[in-house]
């Protein structure tokens, strides 16, 4: 007995395969047949390639001793209905733990920012309490600031300074410079110039 059912196993297996080649079914080898033998009462599951990865024998095999009762009662509707069920689990697969990757993303993006500003501030606050340069340069920088200050206070008492013009041309020199010569008229008292 053994031996037929082997052989029928076979002659089916065959026929899967043979059906699967000729007609392409499934050209990227993620196709399965169910393969329903009333007469013997009989259901191969016959994964291609790729499903066989997904749907392996051990898996073939718990599916068609849950549905077994069926077969042998004839109700080949419902055993049907339940392996094409079992088969949808097993090709989709567990769902995925997703991750919010764009979430995230900007969680790392606001994190690095602020650690970024954290360390700039610190950075200045630094400069600024001890200091980042040499005593000699210190010096420098102090005569420098006291020149310009003095220059500022000396703009603020003279404010004629701010009227001179700061071009080079020859042209438009400072009003000093150019003053005007008035002792070619007679009576500069009295005269109106327009």
């Amino acid at each position: 007995m053994k031996r037929i059912n082997r052989q029928l196993l076979d002659r089916a297996e065959n026929f899967c395969r043979t059906l699967e080649g000729r007609w392409a079914l499934g050209d990227c080898g993620n196709s399965v047949l169910i393969f329903i033998w009333k007469h013997y009462k009989k259901v191969i599951i016959w994964p291609a390639r790729l499903a066989q990865r997904y749907v392996t024998a051990r898996e073939r095999r718990r599916i068609l001793d849950d549905v077994n009762n069926f077969i042998q009662n004839d109700k080949w509707y419902e055993a049907l209905k339940r392996v094409i069920a079992a088969l949808h689990d097993e090709l989709k697969g567990e769902p995925e733990v997703r991750i919010d990757t764009g979430t995230l993303s900007l969680i790392i993006a606001v994190g690095v920012a602020v650690l970024l500003t954290i360390m700039i501030t610190c950075c200045v606050c630094a400069f600024r309490c001890c200091g980042n340069m040499r005593s000699d340069q210190s010096d420098r920088l102090g005569k420098s600031l006291q020149r310009i200050d003095s220059l500022r206070n000396q703009i603020i008492r003279h404010g004629t300074q701010l009227r001179r013009s700061f071009s080079r041309s020859p042209k438009f020199g400072s009003f000093r410079e150019c003053s005007m010569n008035s002792s070619f008229i007679s009576d500069a008292g009295n005269a109106t110039f327009v």
